[in-house]
């Protein structure tokens, strides 16, 4: 009876680890969180420092971001790392206000739905496909601008570990009131 005592006790002081052993740790933000994140932290750049870093740290160290070339340019633009990732928005948020991004919206059988492409990357973690729509004003000279755009987003452990942003000039229209 004693040794039948002690083994109960002995497995209920186990079966607390073991319960705890088979529980996944917390999955951090979810895929599509990140990446709206992103889209807030980019609409509230205002040139400033402050507002600058707060987008830079959505970024995983080491990351790259990816856009297209702008008018005195030929092929892809990468921004590298931190200090990269930050002269973008630095240079984007002084140039320009009202910055206006959302996600597209789908709409079907009645429902609207903004959509998020999630899928598992080889890196160990998702990758997510938005669509979207980006307005701004221009500082210098108050014209407006709007234009359909597609983003995708690699993303670890909670950060953006690459970021690859298709937009075409061709489709960039003035807003005229």
């Amino acid at each position: 009876m004693k040794t039948t005592i002690r083994i109960a006790i002995a497995l209920g002081c186990l079966l607390p680890l073991l319960i705890s052993a088979q529980q996944k740790p917390p999955a951090g933000p979810k895929p599509e969180a990140v990446v709206q994140e992103w889209f807030q932290r980019w609409n509230a750049l205002d040139g400033s420092p402050a507002s600058v870093q707060k987008f830079v740290e959505l970024y995983q160290p080491n990351a790259i971001h990816e856009t297209g070339p702008n008018a005195k340019q030929i092929g892809p633009v990468f921004f590298e790392a931190a200090d990269g990732i930050r002269k973008m928005a630095d240079d984007f948020g002084k140039a320009n206000t009202e910055l206006a991004y959302r996600f597209e919206t789908v709409t079907a059988n009645e429902r609207s739905q903004q959509l998020f492409y999630v899928a598992d990357g080889p890196w160990g973690g998702p990758a997510v496909g938005v669509q979207f729509v980006g307005a701004y004003t221009v500082r210098e000279s108050k014209k407006r601008f709007m234009f359909p755009g597609a983003a995708f987003f690699h993303i670890k452990d909670g950060k953006i570990i690459y970021a690859r942003f298709y937009t075409s000039r061709d489709q960039l229209a003035e807003v005229r009131p």
